[in-house]
């Protein structure tokens, strides 16, 4: 099956104009150099989601919150962030009126290799999207979170 292109008319192979598998291509091509980064310092790709969600959560996270941002589901993400407190890289917090609340936030050593990854991600973003003006960046930003977060554009 083909599709047109918008651009030439040309015919279009399906699956090159398919969004999910866009998007996985995207994803992919992204992805790879930064998962060597991440390798490289011993860092999963499980435990980067959580250093770069909880850098930005000032007061910590709860475990079922932060499942939901890094993808992970519950169960599987409390072993790892056992794995990440006995690296010394994050923290539980226990509520000072409800002892069954507990944060999770990062340690000085998390904090510093979170700002690490951090730097490497957004280098790595730069190279990755050399081809696009800032205003064609800022779009398709715009236009993914709004289909993440299910809204018309």
């Amino acid at each position: 099956m083909c599709t047109k292109s918008a651009q030439d008319g040309k015919p279009v192979r399906f699956v090159k104009s398919y969004l999910p598998y866009l998007l996985a291509q995207a994803a992919e091509r992204t992805s790879l150099p930064f998962h060597k980064i991440l390798k490289n310092m011993g860092i999963k790709e499980s435990e980067w989601r959580v250093l770069g969600t909880l850098y930005d959560a000032a007061d910590g996270m709860g475990v079922t919150q932060l499942s939901r941002h890094v993808l992970v589901p519950q169960p599987t993400l409390s072993r790892r962030l056992d794995h990440m407190e006995n690296r010394g890289l994050v923290t539980r917090v226990t509520g000072n009126t409800d002892r069954r609340k507990v944060a999770l936030t990062l340690t000085s050593e998390g904090r510093e290799t979170a700002e690490k990854l951090i730097a490497a991600a957004l280098a790595r973003e730069d190279v990755d999207t050399a081809g696009l003006n800032s205003e064609e960046l800022q779009e398709l930003k715009r236009l993914l979170v709004n289909l993440v977060a299910g809204r018309n554009c």
